[in-house]
């Protein structure tokens, strides 16, 4: 964390700054086709972890989905929304 001062969230603000920029990621500008971004073989976040956390069975070790956890929480939310949307794309998680 030392390292990369910046990528540290302070407060819901900061949380909600990284919903919004995942949510263009995800979602493009349009609410009309969900995840319309996000079905393209070359999506923005592609090289990204959010690339693992949609397309990579995952195994959790201490996820409390505390206050500190929001964003984590609410990509988890629209994890589901996407499988719940594409089944056929879905992976387990532990």
């Amino acid at each position: 964390m030392a390292k990369y001062k910046t990528s540290i969230r302070l407060g819901l603000s900061h949380y909600m700054g990284s919903v919004r920029r995942a949510g263009g990621w995800l979602h493009g500008r349009s609410d009309e086709n969900p995840f319309r971004a996000k079905n393209r073989r070359e999506w923005q976040g592609a090289r990204t972890w959010l690339h693992l956390l949609f397309n990579k069975p995952l195994l959790f070790v201490g996820l409390g989905l505390a206050e500190n956890e929001v964003f984590l929480r609410w990509l988890l939310i629209e994890q589901a929304k996407y499988f719940r949307t594409f089944f056929d794309r879905a992976h387990d998680a532990w």
